[in-house]
């Protein structure tokens, strides 16, 4: 069964209409030709990407994607045979990203990247050859079922979104070994309903529909990502078993 693309929209809509109230806001506090040249810029961008230009440029430059180098390339040639043999029906590149994780995963329409961490552990041995296979093949599958024809695109428009979503991660990790953070956190709609009521007690009903928006959505975001993961996941599995790859992914999961 196919993801559903009510599911995907859940998920891309909230940060792109939240992105686009950022821009509007922090927008106005530049100059009027140097907003529009930002605009117009943007939107170019997100048009060519759209239109599946550029695709490559991006994942090198965001994504670090690269051809593997001459002591890479022996033996990911026999993986590339491998992944030519099983997964015939699909049109990918396999680059070599970032990242010290064991991380395989879909970019854009057709793109595949490996970590420089799974590539040294299959160059060491720890990773045989159809496990390495089965992991492409998982991510081949999101690309199949994932509609990812605009996500490069989505990306584009989101960015502030993005960015806010990095920072938060980040700080995020720095500060939970912290109890009373964690239990701010859970407690926000506790936070939030009282500075909704007060807000409207007040008059201001304007800021006291977004605040409670803006609360509703710290939950419905995870919720929404968190189904749509499970149905892509889904689809992604079958996507691998029919292929003659489940226990190679099998016998990997099983290890890590």
């Amino acid at each position: 069964m196919t993801p559903s693309v009510w599911s995907k929209a859940a998920t891309v809509a909230p940060p792109l209409v939240i992105s686009l109230l950022l821009e509007i806001v922090f927008g106005a506090l530049l100059p009027p030709l140097l907003q529009i040249g930002l605009l117009v810029g943007h939107v170019a961008l997100a048009g060519i990407l759209a239109a599946g230009r550029l695709e490559g440029a991006m994942v090198r430059l965001v994504w670090g994607g690269r051809p593997p180098t001459p002591g890479e390339t022996p033996t990911l040639n026999r993986i590339l045979t491998l992944v030519e043999w099983h997964l015939a029906d699909s049109d990918l590149t396999v680059l070599v990203g970032r990242g010290r994780a064991l991380w395989v995963g879909p970019v854009g329409r057709r793109h595949v990247l490996l970590s420089t961490q799974v590539v040294h552990a299959h160059r060491s041995g720890r990773l045989p050859d159809l496990e390495l296979v089965a992991l492409i093949a998982a991510a081949a599958g999101r690309l199949r079922h994932g509609r990812t024809r605009f996500d490069l695109a989505l990306a584009a428009c989101a960015w502030p979104w993005l960015l806010i979503g990095a920072v938060a991660h980040t700080v995020g990790r720095r500060v939970a070994w912290i109890p009373l953070v964690v239990l701010v956190w859970k407690a926000r709609i506790v936070v939030g309903v009282t500075a909704v009521v007060l807000e409207a007690t007040e008059g201001r009903h304007g800021s006291a529909v977004i605040c409670g928006l803006f609360i509703a959505l710290s939950y419905l975001m995870p919720w929404w990502a968190s189904r749509w993961e499970a149905q892509l996941r889904l689809a992604a599995d079958r996507f691998v078993t029919g292929h003659g790859l489940g226990e190679p992914l099998a016998r990997h999961l099983l290890r890590h």
